[in-house]
């Protein structure tokens, strides 16, 4: 009983020592937050702003005008002309047959077998 009192103590001042540098790092961490200044880029990738702020009018993008697509240039895939149904019909299809043959070949190998070894 000693052994283990002596175990168990031993275990509680390691978990005590890891929570007590979790408890440092974690004060490391808010007070690196609280230090940092904020860093957001500008619209320009190369320049970096130190504190973040709200757009202005100005700063934002006029709304262009956006065009109709061409029914020329933009054609559907293929696929997305196909109907849904018929996808999920074939997959259906095709996991019961999957299934069958897993069960067959597990019947087989199960009872099947043995008699052939025989």
């Amino acid at each position: 009983m000693n052994k283990r009192l002596e175990e168990l103590r031993a275990q509680r001042d390691l978990i005590q020592k890891h929570l007590d540098w979790i408890d440092s790092e974690l004060a490391e961490a808010t007070d690196a937050k609280a230090e940092a200044p904020t860093i957001a880029l500008s619209p320009r990738s190369d320049e970096h702003v130190t504190e973040a702020s709200p757009p202005s009018k100005d700063s934002q993008p006029k709304e262009e005008a956006t065009e109709e697509p061409n029914n020329e240039t933009h054609q559907p895939e293929n696929y997305a002309t196909r109907p849904v149904k018929n996808d999920i019909r074939t997959a259906s299809i095709g996991c019961v047959v999957i299934f069958v043959a897993a069960i067959s070949l597990f019947l087989f190998l199960l009872f099947g077998l043995p008699y052939l070894l025989d």
